[in-house]
């Protein structure tokens, strides 16, 4: 599993997580960008450590790379989790489109949302 973690994430959730996917025995890639990392550096570190394929999970910040390393980078991700983020062509509560050019999501893909508003959006997000 690679979790692309948000800069802005809560520390103690995070490591919350990461001691439960330890527990569970998953094999886990933390990538922690100072800054948010472009795809072919996520890509050069996975390599680095030996994962040719994985879970790609995200939230927030890091989401639309997430949806767009998904989209791109098929052979690599085996499925997608997304908390709090549609797909960079889906139009965010604020009306704001990321990227309309992204390409679906080809893979198993969970969206998750904190807020009932946000259910629209990561509907459409599927579609």
């Amino acid at each position: 599993m690679v979790i692309l973690e948000d800069p802005d994430a809560d520390p103690e959730f995070v490591d919350s997580v990461r001691a439960r996917l330890h527990i569970a025995l998953l094999r886990t890639v933390v990538i922690t960008p100072d800054r948010c990392p472009h795809p072919q550096e996520v890509l050069e570190t996975l390599r680095r450590v030996g994962v040719s394929w994985s879970l790609l999970v995200a939230d927030r910040g890091l989401g639309p790379l997430a949806w767009t390393m998904a989209a791109t980078h098929r052979e690599r991700f085996s499925g997608l989790v997304v908390a709090d983020c549609p797909h960079p062509r889906v139009a965010d509560a604020a009306g704001m489109v990321i990227d309309p050019h992204c390409p679906p999501v080809l893979a198993n893909t969970t969206a998750l949302v904190s807020k009932d508003t946000d259910i629209t959006i990561a509907r459409a997000s599927g579609r």
